[in-house]
């Protein structure tokens, strides 16, 4: 089985409460979206909604009908469609919705990370070019390189064990350089702009080193 997938499959049971150890930062990001975004009736797909929790949550902020999610555990859809009602198993790299769908897309907590080449990276940002409206707007997060631990290869790439429920499970990441990124969104059609937000305490940066990347897009 894939290393991401059986991964966040162990990890679906748990992923609520270990995601409070980041609250800080999670609520950063959340209050830039809503910051960011104008009062109004979107369509909101989030990609990689794991159990659908922060989308609900996102729902409930902006007022939204319609939200949606996708991901690729079938254990993380099954507790997300407890939270929200439209949510499927996809692949965000080679997503099936409509041409200009989705007024919003959310791509949060570097769900964007577990894509292991950059083929399908690129590929996966013009599908969100591809499914979201002209005026629409991506929020999407990174890991930053400069914060991985050690050890690392030297393209960013880092495989690591977690304890899961008394057990150690794989894991993999990717790191960005906001360089790397810039190309792959400049690349994809967008245009963006950039955000560093700390991971421990969610207080924005101008220092790139000093957070985890965030980028609000438009297609450009």
């Amino acid at each position: 089985m894939d290393i991401v997938l059986e991964h966040f499959n162990r990890l679906a049971n748990s992923y609520d409460e270990k995601s409070l150890n980041r609250i800080s930062y999670l609520n950063s990001v959340d209050n830039l979206i809503i910051n960011t975004l104008i009062k109004k009736d979107y369509k909101l797909l989030d990609i990689g909604c794991g159990t659908g929790k922060r989308t609900k949550e996102l729902k409930l902020k902006l007022s939204l009908s319609e939200v949606y999610g996708c991901d690729i555990s079938p254990n993380m859809i099954n507790i997300a469609k407890r939270n929200i009602e439209n949510v499927i198993f996809q692949d965000m790299s080679n997503l099936t919705y409509d041409d200009k769908e989705f007024d919003i897309l959310t791509c949060l907590f570097n769900s964007f990370g577990y894509i292991n080449s950059k083929k399908k990276r690129l590929a996966t940002l013009k599908h969100f070019n591809r499914v979201l409206k002209d005026d629409g707007t991506l929020f999407i997060d990174v890991m930053n390189f400069c914060l991985l631990s050690e050890p690392f290869k030297d393209n960013g790439d880092k495989f690591f064990k977690l304890s899961i429920e008394d057990k150690e499970v794989d894991g993999y990441v990717h790191g960005f350089t906001h360089n790397e990124m810039k190309k792959l969104l400049e690349e994809s059609g967008f245009k963006y702009n950039k955000f560093v937000v700390g991971y421990d305490d969610g207080k924005l940066y101008r220092n790139n080193t000093k957070g985890q990347l965030f980028y609000i897009c438009k297609k450009g």
